[in-house]
């Protein structure tokens, strides 16, 4: 057995619809491929490819990883190579 879909109302799924489109085009912008992003992330190339499609299934949590995680490491990088 799977795990239930959870329902969310229209308004929510269109922010993490576009929170989604907007993490794919900052990956895309940088032109990291979805295995390096998910990597940086600590996360799997599929719950990435879930995050960029607006999923409702993935947590909160992995949204930010998605997010922050990546980019964080590569400011500290940069940083580091100073």
């Amino acid at each position: 057995m799977g795990r239930e879909k959870p329902i969310l109302l229209p308004k929510y799924q269109r922010i993490l619809n576009e929170l989604g489109e907007n993490i794919k085009l900052a990956r895309l912008r940088r032109k990291y491929s979805s295995q390096q992003v998910s990597e940086r992330a600590n996360i799997s190339r599929p719950t990435l490819l879930a995050i960029e499609k607006g999923s409702e299934s993935v947590s909160i949590g992995l949204y930010l990883e998605g997010t922050c995680g990546s980019w964080v490491g590569e400011r500290s990088f940069a940083i580091s190579q100073r």
